[in-house]
């Protein structure tokens, strides 16, 4: 942030309109995070927004703070006469484009995840009722807003699936006859992907002299952790991690693989998956599956047709899992051809774009009818 484009914008606001400018402010403050730090917010302004450390968790939350700094956009809004806001998730972005609508006037939709919706709620009744509509990303999240937050209209959340682009995974490419047989796993490095159970079944595996390698694709806060599991246990050589990786290079894994192994947890924060974008595109690539019954990810992989679904947290289980289908080959092939005939089903980019834009058909008006300040 730059007080320079900041201040101006301000300014602008309350020139412009002083009085839909102090109505946003009390507003912004009224909801405010309460756990958030006023004097770390007037020190992080003061200081140009340079020192983005400074603020804590709760601090980036504060919708004071977004009002701080939306103002440079809603100024451009406003002068461009733009009559349309998408916020791509629940959290930060739709307190910007809420703020930004309360005071331009303009309407906006919001798509919603996973986080977004579990571990950063602030207002997000008000922020998904105010929209236009709410395009999430599968059934479990519109059912997760009908039980949690009843108060949010359910008749204005649409949920449309992220899709997967299959001519770019195409399944005929695909070998999987890797020696060892190859256990993949792609995604953030991070808490929620089970990689921690992953690991912990591979030792079992081991243990039971199993022949298996582990590729982990991927970069993230927990890889010193699991990196290290690995040289304790004298996984070092089974395992590798190969950090971050191009597009192109991710497909060529999923060729090279045998099994896709994703096994998710839910974070002690209450952050979990949706549908990993890497399953659908795993399965896209005929690839048998093995996850977990979390969240959304039954609405993708049906257990012991496409894949196997398994409770979270269970090494034991998933080791037996992996067992089996490494050891019948034919089950797992048909798992892979059944998983491609889903993905066709449900995840097919073209059929879920052409849903998100009916969306925008439908609801996009003119901005006359969301007046300023309501």
């Amino acid at each position: 942030m730059r007080l320079a484009r900041v201040l101006p914008a301000h300014l602008y606001f309350l020139w412009h309109a002083p009085r839909t400018y102090v109505r946003t402010l009390r507003y912004a403050f009224q909801h405010r995070n309460r756990q958030a730090s006023l004097r770390a917010l007037v020190r992080w302004t003061l200081n140009g927004g340079r020192q983005r450390k400074q603020l804590s968790t709760a601090d980036l939350q504060n919708l004071l703070l977004h009002f701080v700094v939306v103002m440079p956009f809603a100024a451009l809004i406003r002068r461009e006469e733009y009559t349309w806001m998408h916020a791509a998730f629940a959290n930060t972005p739709s307190s910007f484009a809420l703020l930004t609508w309360k005071l331009t006037g303009v309407p906006y939709s919001v798509s919603a995840h996973a986080m977004d919706l579990f571990i950063t709620p602030e207002i997000l009744a008000e922020k998904l009722n105010n929209a236009r509509f709410v395009a999430t990303c599968n059934h479990y999240n519109k059912s997760y807003l009908e039980e949690y937050y009843p108060e949010v209209r359910q008749d204005n959340i649409h949920p449309v699936y992220h899709g997967t682009d299959l001519q770019r995974f195409a399944a005929a490419e695909r070998n999987g006859k890797a020696a060892p047989p190859v256990l993949l796993a792609v995604g953030r490095l991070v808490r929620k992907k089970g990689l921690a159970v992953l690991l912990r079944a591979g030792l079992l595996l081991k243990e039971r002299g199993v022949a298996f390698q582990i590729w982990i694709v991927g970069e993230g806060p927990e890889r010193p952790r699991l990196e290290m599991f690995c040289r304790i246990h004298h996984l070092h050589e089974t395992v590798k991690f190969y950090g971050a990786c191009a597009p192109e290079e991710i497909r060529s894994f999923y060729q090279k693989a045998t099994l896709f192994v994703l096994p998710c947890v839910q974070d002690e924060n209450g952050d979990r998956d949706g549908i990993p974008n890497v399953i659908a595109e795993a399965m896209a690539m005929r690839l048998p599956v093995i996850s977990s019954y979390l969240s959304a990810i039954p609405e993708l992989v049906n257990n012991r047709v496409t894949g196997r679904l398994l409770a979270p947290n269970d090494p034991d289980e998933l080791a037996a899992v992996i067992q089996e289908l490494l050891e019948n080959p034919a089950l797992a092939k048909r798992m892979g051809a059944m998983g491609r005939k889903r993905v066709e089903e449900l995840f097919d980019s073209r059929k879920t774009l052409r849903e998100l834009i009916a969306l925008f058909e439908e609801r996009i008006a003119p901005v006359a009818d969301a007046p300023a300040g309501t």
